[in-house]
């Protein structure tokens, strides 16, 4: 009984470690795509199309693509949405399977204005 006990503590263990481990990488990712569509933003608030999008880098740029970028493990997608003329919701999703194929996913929002434009007094 001792062994059965033990191997179900050390497979809760395993189990609790990789979703910690993979839930922080994809939280990380998701903070790398809200973080691109500022980056983005800034270059030209044009290139906040609505739509679903991935995320492309190449050397010092960043840009969306039409597909969702996957790096083998994890999926990243950004989808944007209008507020207004001069705002956007910026939700970026990330999807992944962990060792124990559970299906996972984790997103994050943030709001992303044309901070260029000079609004009427």
């Amino acid at each position: 009984m001792f062994v059965a006990v033990f191997s179900l503590g050390t497979i809760e263990i395993f189990r609790t470690r990789t979703l910690i481990t993979t839930t922080l990488a994809a939280q990380s990712l998701a903070v790398e795509g809200l973080e691109a569509s500022r980056i983005i933003r800034d270059e030209d608030f044009l290139q906040l199309t609505d739509g679903d999008h991935g995320l492309f880098f190449s050397g010092e740029r960043w840009s969306f693509q039409d597909s969702n970028d996957n790096d083998g493990f994890y999926t990243r997608s950004v989808h944007i949405s209008s507020i207004s003329p001069e705002s956007k919701l910026v939700t970026v999703t990330i999807d992944w399977s962990n060792d124990l194929r559970d299906d996972q996913t984790l997103s994050q929002s943030t709001i992303l204005t044309n901070w260029r434009v000079t609004l009427p007094e």
